[in-house]
């Protein structure tokens, strides 16, 4: 399950809008937000390639149930 925190944050860190995630991802802005606001999940391939395109490791996006 995406952490949507952690996507937001390290968006931001790398001082990256959602419209400019979105055109890398070649989504709407709109999904972006919605995963980001914990009202969608992406599939498991796109948290991939959302982890390539901020430069971090699947695992800083995936939430972690203890």
């Amino acid at each position: 399950m995406l952490n949507k925190d952690a996507m937001r944050e390290l968006r931001n860190e790398r001082q990256m809008s959602r419209a400019e995630l979105a055109q890398k991802l070649d989504r709407h802005p709109l999904t972006i937000r919605r995963w980001e606001t914990g009202r969608m999940q992406p599939n498991s391939h796109t948290v991939v390639v959302i982890a390539e395109v901020l430069g971090c490791d699947v695992e800083d996006l995936v939430a972690v149930k203890e």
